[in-house]
């Protein structure tokens, strides 16, 4: 059994206090923000800066790692034709800084919860690629779904297996 895990969850159409209860739920005490671009014109409560506050008066500490873990990075040779390729991504040092110091948190014995605005986790790159990549590290990760339940990481994209940490 993996003693380390990483949670991941979608805010879509939640309200705060229901995402916040959720993480309580599940003892979550940092948040780690993947969104490229912490913003949302239709849940301001999720914009950067208010979420952030939101969460430290919750007892939640926040992270924004969006600049790494991103699914929508700025530097276009990260892209073929126009989709992200994932394979790129994984390959960059940015990015394996990141995954590290995502497991060096949960060394320390935080229980950290990455954070995108899909509710959907199989419609997101948190599973699709920061999800696998972790996985193939031998990091259980677990899903909260749309519905608050935890769902055990299945690594549904073969091609990223080629790729090693």
């Amino acid at each position: 059994m993996q003693s380390t895990s990483i949670y991941t969850i979608g805010y879509g159409n939640r309200k705060i206090e229901t995402f916040t209860s959720i993480l309580y739920q599940y003892n979550i005490t940092t948040v780690v923000d993947v969104r490229s671009k912490p913003h949302s014109r239709y849940q301001p409560a999720y914009n950067k800066s208010a979420f952030s506050k939101h969460l430290n008066e919750s007892g939640i500490s926040y992270l924004f790692k969006g600049d790494a873990l991103g699914g929508r990075p700025s530097n276009e040779l990260l892209y073929s034709n126009g989709v992200l390729n994932y394979g790129l991504v994984e390959m960059t040092k940015q990015y394996r800084d990141a995954l590290v110091d995502l497991v060096t948190l949960t060394s320390y014995g935080e229980r950290v919860c990455l954070l995108c605005a899909e509710l959907d986790e199989n419609s997101c790159h948190r599973k699709r690629l920061v999800g696998a990549s972790l996985y193939k590290m031998g990091i259980s990760v677990i899903h909260i779904d749309k519905a608050g339940q935890l769902k055990p990481h299945i690594n549904d994209n073969p091609i990223l297996d080629m790729f090693t940490f």
